[in-house]
């Protein structure tokens, strides 16, 4: 994967409709990361829990965003 900028701020990410946030996330793997990476950066996540995030179809891509969460120790 390649650096394409910086992260989304939370403003940006609120005001992007559902279709801009497709749109986005279907210019590839890097943008999604992007995508993904914003979101996870605003997210609490609760302490001793792990994340994986989806940035082709390995969850099934069916979502511009998708994050895992489980405690350590399991598989998200």
């Amino acid at each position: 994967m390649k650096f394409i900028g910086t992260l989304l701020r939370k403003s940006e990410l609120h005001a992007m409709s559902a279709v801009e946030l497709e749109q986005f996330a279907e210019r590839g793997q890097d943008y999604r990361h992007v995508l993904s990476c914003s979101v996870l950066n605003i997210l609490k996540v609760p302490q001793g829990c792990v994340v994986e995030a989806e940035y082709g179809s390995e969850f099934g891509g069916l979502y511009p965003v998708t994050l895992r969460i489980a405690p350590k120790g399991e598989s998200p």
